[in-house]
């Protein structure tokens, strides 16, 4: 490893282990083009790596208001023990969760009605 693909620039666009019509071009794995191409990720590996993250903070996010929620459903703690700036954003998420559930345009409901 590694054979190398190029765009019509010249620059590294795919590496494989073995050598097939579109990798010919072999380099050594120390090779600058090499580390670069490894270490340097595209704009679009950028924006397609910070959509990923942002979908997996929302996800993380929700995670994290229904493990606190179960704690204060557990009583193992209380909501006014929350940091005042929590408390506020988990009382403005659930009112604009309960808004969207008591919504008579609310997608969010498994029930058949429209």
């Amino acid at each position: 490893m590694p054979f190398v693909q190029r765009n019509q620039s010249g620059e590294i666009i795919s590496l494989k282990k073995e050598n097939d019509e579109l990798h010919q071009e072999f380099l050594s794995p120390t090779h600058a083009e090499i580390v670069r191409f490894l270490t340097n990720p595209s704009s679009e590996d950028k924006d397609s790596s910070k959509a990923t993250l942002s979908e997996s903070d929302q996800d993380f996010a929700r995670a994290t208001e229904d493990l606190i929620n179960l704690l204060i459903e557990k009583n193992v703690i209380l909501f006014t023990e929350l940091p005042i700036e929590v408390q506020a954003k988990m009382a403005g998420r659930e009112k604009l969760r309960s808004n969207l559930n008591n919504s008579p345009y609310n997608f969010l409901d498994d029930s058949e009605s429209i």
